[in-house]
């Protein structure tokens, strides 16, 4: 009897497991696609009652591209920004009751984006900001499935990360099938809303299967320490783990003050600032190389998404050497990629795609594997939470960072050098932190 229920807990967890990261490479960072959403909203014309003349070689004007750039400008915002509150909501409710809120708040959001017209139901802006709330708080939620099969948690945790930047291929792969079909963009939009209602329904059936087989498990083995029963899904034995049980134990305040979550803020504010550099300045980064026929851009696009290759690599830098030198080899590849970075060989640049791609996949594992080791599950959403905010308002830095690197080659060279140079000067930190981790 032990046995069966051991075997249907174990399906029912990785059943979860396969879906959270099902629902991450379809939802959490669909806003980020917005390339291949922008050419379908082009060609259909939207916002062209703002022009007063057009340019004719585009067919459209400023006002009008403007306008649409404006979208995602807010959505990107609303992402940004929401994480703090959403993992505070996340804590309070537990993944089963979040999991259905997002289901919710998604499916109206496709829903909007799907009926939306600039002349006659004007609501681009409001869904796809939906789009980009419901996708960070799917990102935060999904981070508590890595508690399900601790031994595989830093896996999960990659995976999860991972198929977030990919899921910004989405919108390209909806854009193929219009090209293909011709299915319209309402069309499209409202089978992926019914998508994630199917989606979203299951995570909350499986978050509810799992935590009673977890609480069914621990009453038989623990009867008589858990005769009070956790009502909240946050306070389900699910979320055990066994790291660093004094912070897990603490509460919020003092895991606030811990040297644990100021380096934890740190290590995320600035390898988030690097890799928000790199975005804003690969572009004409390409461009002082040469890049006529953006040819190596493109390559760009094609080679970020494929960060879940990592992954084994990813679980065997945590499992056999630990978090701390997990952590130095993030690092070491923000050294190793700014460097080839400024060698002016466009051939040499795929090699800094690969490196950087390894780079964001570590360096968010790492953050979420962290956070959650070493303050366990009842305030992982409001700290998780609260740094990728702290990092997010860090990372606004880059916009004049970027600008400058952009205007001249010299203003490129001071500033990727800056960025080297911070990632050296995280290297003793880390240090600290190892000493502190291994008590040594």
């Amino acid at each position: 009897m032990t046995g069966m229920s051991e075997k249907n807990n174990s399906i029912a967890a990785w059943a979860l497991v396969a879906l959270v990261l099902f629902s991450n490479l379809f939802f959490a960072g669909f806003i980020f696609g917005w390339a291949s959403l922008l050419i379908l909203l082009q060609q259909e014309n939207q916002y062209n009652e703002l022009c007063d003349q057009v340019n004719s070689d585009t067919g459209r004007c400023a006002a009008q591209d403007s306008h649409l750039s404006i979208i995602y400008g807010f959505a990107q915002f609303a992402l940004t920004f929401s994480s703090l509150p959403t993992g505070i909501i996340l804590d309070k409710l537990g993944p089963k009751k979040m999991s259905g809120i997002i289901g919710i708040v998604i499916t109206i959001a496709f829903v909007l984006l799907a009926l939306s017209d600039s002349k006659s139901f004007d609501a681009f802006v409001y869904g796809y900001c939906l789009i980009g709330i419901s996708g960070g708080a799917t990102l935060l939620t999904s981070l508590r499935s890595g508690f399900v099969i601790m031994e595989w948690q830093t896996a999960i945790f990659a995976g999860i990360n991972c198929l977030f930047d990919a899921s910004a291929v989405m919108t390209s792969l909806l854009y193929e099938i219009h090209n293909a079909t011709g299915i319209s963009r309402k069309g499209l939009l409202l089978g992926y809303a019914a998508i994630a209602v199917l989606t979203y329904i299951a995570l909350v059936v499986l978050w509810g299967i799992v935590e009673r087989q977890e609480k069914k498990s621990n009453d038989v083995e623990n009867s008589e320490e858990n005769n009070v029963a956790a009502v909240n899904d946050t306070e389900s034995p699910l979320y055990e783990s066994l790291d660093n049980p004094s912070l897990h134990e603490a509460t919020l305040k003092t895991q606030y003050l811990s040297f644990e979550f100021r380096y934890l803020l740190l290590f995320t504010a600035l390898h988030n600032l690097q890799s928000s550099f790199y975005f804003g300045t690969v572009n004409q980064t390409m461009i002082n190389y040469n890049d006529t026929t953006q040819v190596y851009t493109k390559v760009f696009g094609w080679i970020l998404p494929a960060g879940f290759i990592f992954i084994p690599v990813i679980n065997t830098l945590v499992d056999r050497f630990g978090l701390p030198y997990s952590m130095f080899a993030t690092t070491l590849l923000s050294i190793v990629y700014h460097g080839v970075a400024m060698i002016p060989s466009l051939q040499l640049q795929v090699l800094t795609f690969v490196l950087f791609t390894a780079f964001r996949a570590i360096f968010y594992a790492n953050a979420s594997t962290c956070g959650a080791t070493t303050f366990g599950h009842a305030n992982m959403g409001t700290i998780i939470g609260t740094v990728y905010t702290g990092a997010a308002v860090v990372a606004l830095l880059e916009i004049p960072a970027a600008k400058y690197a952009n205007t001249s080659k010299t203003g490129w060279n001071l500033m990727y050098g800056i960025s080297l140079v911070l990632a050296v000067c995280m290297l003793p930190v880390i240090e600290i932190y190892r000493r502190r981790f291994y008590k040594i």
